[in-house]
């Protein structure tokens, strides 16, 4: 399959960098593999995208398939002739740009969709880097849809939740399943990033009891675990 990398317009983060900040022995083993030129980029594999309720890569349907979700990058993507011509990174702690705020606002300007209808050339965009843990086949899942932007932002809270429960660089093991959501044309289907279990780093949550400062290393002991948050019962 053939794939064009989004252009870059700025320095990118490595999904390999994060893969190997997330490995339990170090990549600078003298077997060489940790000499290996890695290459760059906002996406990392063979392109995914969700189309009429089926994951697709090429022609293999990846519909429950199980991933590691390693790097999502939130950009707007400029398209030209049918091909990305612009990408503006939102860097993690940066406000995400309004449309507004991106120009190209004529719309006699604007190429035709498929409709026939002039097409905003911006499209919202997201680029969730998934590795498989069996195989550590990588992909990129791209989606500028809402329901897609949805699911990504529904998994980036289940993140933020367990990490500031205690688990500093914890990723989650999904599956690739499928909803549905209302539409003014009626029921659609829609991605839905599964959430099955969880990958701790225990060397981030060490480094992070390492830094704490001792009161907060008194109340982190006191805290209640994951498991006991999610397992509380209502006492009457």
């Amino acid at each position: 399959m053939s794939k064009r990398p989004v252009p870059k317009t700025e320095p990118e983060t490595s999904t390999t960098a994060v893969v190997a900040a997330m490995q339990p022995t170090p990549f600078d083993a003298p077997d060489g593999w940790g000499g290996v030129p890695q290459r760059d980029g906002q996406t990392y594999g063979d392109f995914l995208k969700f189309v009429n309720g089926e994951y697709r890569s090429g022609e293999a349907v990846m519909n429950g398939r199980e991933f590691i979700p390693v790097h999502v990058t939130v950009c707007w993507v400029r398209w030209l002739d049918g091909r990305p011509a612009e990408t503006l990174v939102t860097k993690p702690g940066e406000r995400h740009p309004e449309r507004v705020e991106l120009g190209h606002d004529d719309e006699s300007e604007w190429e035709l969709g498929l409709d026939g209808r002039p097409s905003d050339p911006w499209r919202d965009t997201r680029l969730v880097q998934l590795i498989d843990p069996k195989t550590a086949q990588a992909f990129t899942f791209t989606t500028s849809s809402w329901g897609g932007r949805d699911a990504v932002e529904e998994l980036s809270r289940a993140i933020a939740f367990v990490r500031s429960a205690g688990h500093p660089g914890a990723l989650p093991l999904i599956r690739l399943d499928v909803g549905r959501m209302r539409t003014r044309f009626g029921p659609k289907p829609k991605p839905v990033l599964s959430v099955l279990d969880w990958r701790y780093d225990r060397r981030a949550e060490a480094l992070a009891a390492q830094n704490a400062p001792p009161e907060q290393i008194e109340a982190q002991a006191e805290k209640p675990s994951l498991g006991e948050e999610l397992n509380d019962s209502i006492p009457w």
